[in-house]
């Protein structure tokens, strides 16, 4: 069966609960199915040369997750315990100096994990084996109606220099009520590689169906057309608020992307008088990607944005500057929240 095959089929499922519980060993098995090559956020050489760093001879030290390409997909990238028990992948790789959104998401034994909050600690490298050092963040759970399948760990990261990170989790065990500490590496940048907050928005002239038919906009199904009427140099020279979205519906199947588009349409239905919804693939000319994948290229106006990842939702604000990012899935909730601030903004 082909890689494109199987894609095709888990689009027309995935936004259903049996997405959820066909479980780890799926989405391994389903790596292939994104088309661009991974960036290079970190890299394993950092991992084991921070496992070889000593900590403090009476501090046990961190158990610091591996990188898997097994479940690496889409830009985001994932990380594996020595015994698999453990997978965590990072929906929010461009991380930079300043304050932002961090997300990912957790599999234990037992599948996707939902405690309703996590707290982690992030704590610079040279920190490292110096217990208590770092800033907590506290992470909640957020899923959604739209997409119950779907489930994220979310929270709000500020860091005040560059350069290489842990991330700290305490998780719970089957065992007994004790708790295992894990960890993951992070790499900030001095400014993030994609437009971001209270930065100017390019005045991208993204095809519409002026331009095209439905078909050749999106690698989508079932698009909804109400976000391909307009582009976004024309939304901001109208200075309408914009939910502006770079995704691939019809490649993605890492847990980072979802049904992205599919939440983003339920918020058109319910802001799209107020608000100018644009969905842009992330592949150029996406009806011959459909018919043959290996020709896959990526939109280039992803290079405009510096976007990094497969997946990002931009809101802008009346006067064309970045209001908010959301790297990888945002649920529902979570982006209605911040369309309403940007309406009244």
């Amino acid at each position: 069966m082909s890689i494109f095959l199987i894609c095709f089929i888990i689009q027309k499922f995935k936004t259903a609960r049996v997405f959820a519980g066909l479980g780890i060993i799926l989405l391994a098995f389903l790596s292939g199915c994104s088309l661009i090559s991974d960036s290079a956020i970190v890299s394993q050489e950092q991992v084991d040369s921070i496992n070889k760093e000593s900590a403090s001879p009476d501090i046990k030290p961190l158990e610091i997750l591996s990188i898997t390409t097994e479940l690496s997909g889409d830009g985001y990238p994932a990380f594996i315990s020595v015994d698999e028990q453990y997978r965590v992948i990072l929906g929010t790789p461009d991380l930079a100096i300043g304050t932002q959104r961090l997300s990912f998401l957790i599999y234990g034994p037992d599948g996707l994990m939902d405690l309703p909050h996590l707290d982690v600690r992030i704590m610079a490298v040279k920190e490292y084996g110096q217990y208590g050092e770092g800033n907590v963040v506290r992470m909640r759970y957020l899923s959604g109606s739209t997409a119950p399948e779907m489930g994220i760990y979310v929270g709000s990261l500020t860091l005040e220099q560059s350069g290489d990170y842990l991330m700290q989790i305490a998780v719970p065990t089957r065992a007994s009520s004790d708790f295992r500490e894990i960890a993951i590496s992070l790499v900030a940048r001095d400014v993030p590689a994609a437009v971001a907050a209270n930065m100017k928005a390019p005045l991208s002239k993204n095809l519409t169906l002026v331009d095209k038919p439905i078909t050749e906009l999106t690698t989508g199904l079932n698009p909804n057309f109400g976000l391909y009427r307009q582009t976004v140099a024309d939304a901001i020279k109208k200075q309408r608020p914009i939910v502006l979205i770079f995704a691939s519906p019809g490649f993605c199947v890492s847990p980072m992307c979802g049904s992205q588009v599919e939440v983003i349409s339920a918020l058109f239905e319910v802001y799209g008088e107020e608000t100018a919804f644009i969905h842009i693939d992330t592949y150029a000319d996406p009806h011959k990607v459909r018919e043959n994948p290996d020709i896959a290229q990526r939109n280039p106006i992803l290079a405009d944005w510096g976007i990094v990842s497969d997946q990002v939702v931009y809101l802008i604000n009346r006067d064309g500057l970045i209001f908010a990012r959301f790297e990888g899935f945002s649920p529902y909730a979570e982006l209605e929240a911040s369309i309403q601030a940007l309406i009244a903004n």
